[in-house]
């Protein structure tokens, strides 16, 4: 009987594969370690170490076009596992309370200027606000934030639940913003009645993340079809061309389970 191919996601380094290819009825054929939140990948380094670099992809996987990937028998990924692992020290091992175990996230959001008083609040009031909620969330982890809607497009809520995030850190935030407007007009007919929209951190956030791009579909790959699509088009060369530097801190997928 001939090995069973397996493409290996999220590998980390290689522990799963370790007790897949043991049996002598596994084969991987593509593997994919990437980590957003560090240039030094060094869990990718001690995988390719280990089993090569041959077949071995060290980049995003939502950039990773899917002609490039072999086909399998089997689909393996792994999860994130930093607050789990036994490489970090217990002190610093946080488990179910760590933000790589965030399963919900509660939002709540309105006009800040008139928010749950019957009356304007003057600007020193609200960053007066800002700073108190600074101080009651710090430190400030992914799990805790506070910010503002720069834009969102008009779309479809009831039929897109589905969004993926990407924090980043903008340097040049008015140079950002305006190839980020050009960028999405551009590319509102890929977009259909699927919403996008930019967000700012003031409070909170992961890491160093000073925006949020959201973009939304009916579910995760509908998302990953669409974001193919923009990145193939003369406008998002131009915005990645034209944005200024910025630094992508991490990404997520999150489905709106219930909305008041």
């Amino acid at each position: 009987m001939s090995k069973l191919k397996v493409v290996e996601l999220f590998a980390g380094v290689g522990g799963f594969r370790i007790g897949l290819e043991a049996t002598k009825k596994y084969k991987v054929v593509w593997s994919n370690q990437w980590e957003p939140s560090t240039k030094a990948q060094h869990a990718s380094m001690v995988y390719e170490n280990r089993f090569g670099s041959k077949n071995h992809s060290t980049i995003d996987i939502h950039d990773v076009p899917t002609n490039e990937i072999p086909d399998c028998d089997l689909l393996v990924g792994g999860f994130p596992c930093q607050d789990y692992s036994v490489a970090t020290s217990l002190k610093n091992s946080k488990g179910l309370e760590g933000k790589k175990g965030v399963t919900h996230r509660i939002v709540v959001y309105g006009d800040p200027e008139n928010w749950g008083t019957e009356r304007e609040r003057t600007e020193d009031e609200w960053s007066l606000y800002r700073e108190r909620m600074n101080r009651y969330t710090h430190p400030n982890s992914i799990d805790s934030a506070m910010g503002s809607i720069i834009n969102f497009s008009d779309g479809d809520r009831e039929k897109n639940k589905t969004a993926r995030v990407y924090d980043v850190r903008v340097h040049e935030p008015e140079k950002f913003l305006k190839a980020w407007n050009k960028n999405v007009k551009e590319a509102k007919s890929i977009l259909g009645d699927r919403r996008i929209g930019l967000i700012s951190y003031e409070v909170g956030g992961a890491s160093g993340a000073t925006h949020a791009l959201v973009v939304s579909g009916e579910n995760d790959n509908d998302v990953q079809v669409t974001l193919r699509k923009i990145k193939k088009t003369k406008a998002f060369k131009e915005y990645i061309e034209s944005r200024g530097k910025v630094d992508y801190i991490q990404t997520f997928a999150i489905t709106t389970v219930i909305r008041f």
